[in-house]
């Protein structure tokens, strides 16, 4: 699971394989890296969020006291159900609605349902 502050995106979310050509500025570091050709990223345009599913976080999307949109993405990877996947969305839905003071909403990307509007 991540979370990415959204109040200030400027271009589409995307899951991908990485061109190579994407910058990643990783939390707590200055340099830009590129990931690897292939790689599986989670991308805004072409700035990295999250390199190696949810393993490596960037820092342009850091959450904050004053952020007032956040994207939460729970993966579901083998052999997680989808069931328990949706169990933990909701999950956390109720909990943002409860601790955070916001409303959230749930949806499941698939592969035959890969969008969704923010």
């Amino acid at each position: 699971m991540g979370g990415h502050a959204i109040d200030a995106l400027t271009a589409d979310l995307a899951l991908r394989p990485a061109t190579g050509e994407e910058t990643f500025v990783a939390f707590g570091q200055e340099g830009a890296e590129h990931p690897e050709p292939g790689e599986i990223v989670f991308v805004e345009g072409d700035r990295v969020l999250v390199r190696r599913w949810i393993w490596r976080q960037a820092h342009h999307t850091l959450t904050m006291p004053e952020t007032s949109a956040i994207e939460f993405n729970v993966d579901g990877l083998p052999p997680a159900r989808r069931a328990d996947v949706e169990t933990a969305c909701k999950d956390l839905a109720v909990l943002t609605d409860e601790f955070c003071g916001g409303s959230a909403r749930v949806h499941v990307l698939t592969r035959g349902d890969p969008r969704m509007v923010l």
